[in-house]
């Protein structure tokens, strides 16, 4: 380390202008730029201790906003990791953005190897720090890699990209939340690279951040691509059965992990893994299910395998099977697709506004699956 280093470490604004005003006129100016042994510069750690005025002064003296460490961060990282506000907004007018906020775009990411800023604000909870990179051009969804979703291996096609909005929920950092939502961030993958924020929200046993984002809109029924599963339901089945019947409630729909015959085998996966942990009768399971599948011969091939698997005694259910579904619940299921599709997850207050029969509207909007889970 320099002493100019040492000095602005320690924030002593009168011997860092005295030696690089020394090295000036020995022409020695680059020195401003040299720093630890992991290549962090003078800027960096005044910016990470908030030493404001340290950080006008080395950038007067020509200091390098866009140097980076021997793990590719910046003085903006390391001023975002330290929450200090002030330093970051003097970096951010005098770095070169543009390449960043590019390379963390949804629709122009590309891996720089290098930490997400975004990201870093919602890791170390600087949420001043993050409206700042917000205002100056940060895309709300800016995208970077995640950590490893539990149980992701289940669902294999599950992206390893993840909005900040999405690893703000895995940490249950609502004020963080809060923070994109206002700016504009999506509770639903913005590009198909991304994984699903909501499949975070559920590894939490309080539904806080799912309620967050079920208000916001959230799409319980997202596909990555044409007959693809709908992951958002067979997460579900991998955290707990109280969010997969919360998740029917809002209008999530199974019927789209059979249709085909590859996507069925993610299905009797997760749903194996469900009657494990879980531990419920396997007919318990079949009824739930049957009141929202239509059947089918895939339908059919799914619960007979499921009922080999767990020898369960469901030989009524799966004679049933054998019977195309009621004209009732056709109608059922269709209409709350058809609002669905128009309504996302506002389907249960539309369903009660439709004025329907009684008895059509208890069978189609599903109150008894209404609760919070515990």
């Amino acid at each position: 380390m320099t002493p100019i280093f040492t000095a602005a470490q320690h924030g002593c604004e009168s011997c860092l202008k005295e030696l690089l005003s020394a090295a000036k006129e020995r022409n020695q100016e680059s020195v401003v730029n040299i720093g630890a042994e992991d290549w962090a510069t003078p800027l960096m750690i005044a910016a990470q201790q908030g030493f404001v005025n340290c950080v006008k002064i080395l950038l007067d003296y020509g200091a390098d906003p866009d140097l980076k460490t021997s793990d590719n961060a910046t003085a903006l990282h390391l001023a975002v990791q330290g929450d200090n506000k002030a330093c970051l907004e003097i970096l951010l007018e005098k770095m070169n953005l543009e390449p960043l906020i590019k390379a963390f775009h949804p629709s122009t990411y590309e891996d720089i190897d290098m930490i997400c800023p975004v990201h870093l604000a919602v890791e170390w909870g600087s949420y001043g720090s993050l409206q700042a990179l917000l205002a100056a051009g940060f895309s709300p969804d800016s995208l970077y890699t995640c950590s490893d979703l539990a149980l992701s291996r289940m669902i294999t096609y599950l992206p390893k990209l993840e909005t900040a909005i999405s690893y703000a929920a895995f940490k249950s950092d609502k004020t963080s939340i809060s923070i994109l939502l206002a700016a504009g961030a999506s509770c639903s993958p913005p590009v198909p690279e991304s994984s699903h924020p909501l499949l975070r929200a559920m590894i939490h046993p309080e539904p806080d951040v799912f309620h967050t984002f079920i208000e916001s809109g959230t799409n319980v029924n997202y596909q990555r691509h044409n007959e693809a599963s709908n992951e958002v339901f067979l997460y579900s089945l991998l955290t707990s059965s109280n969010y997969l019947k919360l998740l029917l409630y809002y209008g999530c729909d199974p019927n789209l992990c059979f249709q085909n015959e590859s996507e069925i085998l993610f299905f009797i996966r997760c749903a194996g893994y469900f009657l494990r942990r879980e531990n419920i009768p396997i007919t318990d399971f079949f009824k739930l299910m049957l009141r929202f599948l239509l059947v089918s011969k895939k339908v059919q091939f799914a619960f007979l395998e499921l009922n080999n698997l767990f020898t369960g005694d469901a030989g009524d259910i799966l004679e049933e099977l054998n019977k195309p579904s009621s004209l009732k619940h056709i109608c059922s299921v269709r209409l709350r697709q058809l609002l669905y599709s128009i309504h996302g997850v506002k389907l249960p207050h539309v369903i009660k506004h439709l004025c329907l029969p009684p008895i059509m509207e208890q069978y189609m909007a599903c109150e008894d699956l209404k609760f919070s889970p515990g």
